[in-house]
């Protein structure tokens, strides 16, 4: 079973990590994966990698230094499932990473098709997020396949957008991931980027009515970087395992062949099958 990082006391209390090919650094510096405001914490404290399915830490060479279940750590330590680490006041345990679920097993509920933006049913899948971020507009939520973007029942959120509810969009079908830092005077703002979607490109003032935007202030920035970070993390590992699988040995045609089939299943739009035809040559 894959294993996570999840804090359990400190600014990041609740949340959890995921660790994937690409290495995970924690600091207090803003570049990092995790960013921990912590006078405690070096600016480039520690990272966490994975080898196989299990996770490993190393100190980066910081001041206050790393431990697992209370040791300091001078080298790449491999962690096991209950493992407690420690990063100046922030404190994480080794845990397993969770499973969606069946909400109702007694009712089968078919999947979404591999190119929808949305799932086809939300409460047919329940699982903690990797990373939630709150923000002045609404809460983003970070999971292993997708997002959901949250709005709250708040009289701004009726008067811009109306009480809509809770949208979904899969990582596989972001093309962009937008975020725009707190000015002196100004919020700032995550856009997601979606095929067909009409994103708002002029800032701020337009930004708060888009819906697959979240508008933040200063001090729920951090944790906007975070998501965004893990998120363009995960969307790279997805769009790396989706060229393994169509990796092969079938000639142009034979793909278009392929491409051709997906299309007329309705799997792919015309759009999408167009690309791939002008990709192979056609």
């Amino acid at each position: 079973m894959p294993l996570q990082l999840k804090g359990t006391v400190g600014l990041l209390a609740g949340q959890r990590i995921d660790v994937g090919q690409i290495p995970i650094t924690i600091g207090s510096h803003p570049s990092n994966a995790v960013v921990l405001n912590d006078p405690q914490v070096s600016l480039r404290h520690a990272r966490v990698v994975l080898q196989g399915s299990r996770i490993a830490i190393s100190d980066l060479g910081s001041a206050s230094g790393t431990f697992v279940n209370s040791r300091p750590v001078s080298f790449l330590v491999k962690l096991n499932k209950g493992d407690t680490i420690q990063i100046g006041s922030q404190t994480f345990v080794v845990v397993e990473m969770p499973v969606y679920r069946s909400a109702s097993p007694a009712v089968a509920v078919p999947p979404s098709p591999p190119n929808s933006q949305f799932s086809a049913n939300p409460s047919a899948q329940q699982a903690v997020p990797l990373i939630t971020a709150e923000g002045f507009s609404g809460t983003v939520e970070l999971y292993a396949d997708r997002i959901i973007i949250k709005r709250g029942k708040s009289l701004f959120s009726h008067i811009v957008r109306g009480f809509k509810g809770d949208k979904q969009i899969m990582l596989r079908s972001i093309t962009a991931i937008q975020l725009k830092r707190c000015g002196i005077f100004l919020n700032g703002f995550i856009q997601f980027s979606i095929p067909g979607g009409q994103e708002s490109k002029r800032g701020i003032f337009d930004a708060v009515h888009d819906e697959n935007t979240v508008t933040f202030i200063n001090k729920q920035q951090d944790g906007f970087i975070r998501l965004n970070q893990l998120a363009e993390q995960k969307i790279g590992e997805i769009h790396q395992n989706a060229a393994k699988l169509h990796a092969g040995s079938f000639s142009p045609a034979e793909e278009l062949g392929k491409v051709a089939d997906l299309r007329d299943k309705g799997i792919i739009t015309q759009q999408e099958f167009e690309a791939k035809k002008r990709q192979l040559g056609f």
